[in-house]
C-alpha cells in the first residue's frame, strides 16, 4: 500500500458563501490488519460546517483522476475510513468538499 500527497488544491463553500481554498486531507496512514484496510488522515482544519471527505480508490496510481478512480466512500464525516481487505494491490485519494 501506499499514501501519495497530490498537493491538489480543493474548494469548499463556507455558511457565508465566501469561498475558501484549503489543503486536502494531510498526512494520509494506511493500516492492514489483515482482514480490512484503515484509512486515516488530519481533519481539514477550516472551521466550517458541512465539510466532507470523499475516499476513491485504483488499482492504477497514474489513472486520469477522477474519472479512472471508483468513489469507494462519499460524503464521510469523519477522518478515517475501513474497507475489507482485497487481493489486488489498490491506491487512495482523499478529497474535501462541502455538503451544502
Amino acid at each position: 500500500m501506499k499514501a501519495i500527497d497530490s498537493g491538489v488544491l480543493q474548494s469548499v463553500w463556507s455558511e457565508s458563501q465566501t469561498f475558501l481554498i484549503v489543503m486536502p486531507p494531510q498526512n494520509l496512514k494506511i493500516a492492514d490488519d489483515g482482514a480490512n484496510v484503515n484509512l486515516t488522515w488530519n481533519e481539514v482544519p477550516i472551521n466550517s460546517k458541512g465539510v466532507v471527505y470523499t475516499v476513491y480508490s485504483s488499482t492504477d496510481p497514474d489513472a486520469e483522476f477522477p474519472s479512472g478512480w471508483t468513489v469507494a466512500a462519499p460524503q464521510l464525516t469523519t477522518n478515517s475510513w475501513s474497507e475489507p481487505h482485497s487481493a489486488s494491490k489498490k491506491f487512495y485519494r482523499i478529497t474535501v468538499g462541502s455538503s451544502k
